[in-house]
């Protein structure tokens, strides 16, 4: 369902976001945009 579907991408991106963010709990290279999806910064 897309519900699942959405749920899995949050825990991929939370994932994602361990890996690569120095700070996961204040993302700057991963933006989350509310009703719009990811966005990554360029470095």
């Amino acid at each position: 369902s897309w519900d699942s579907d959405i749920a899995s991408l949050r825990v991929f991106m939370r994932t994602l976001r361990k890996k690569v963010e120095a700070d996961p709990a204040h993302p700057q290279l991963i933006q989350t945009h509310v009703g719009v999806g990811y966005r990554m910064q360029r470095l």
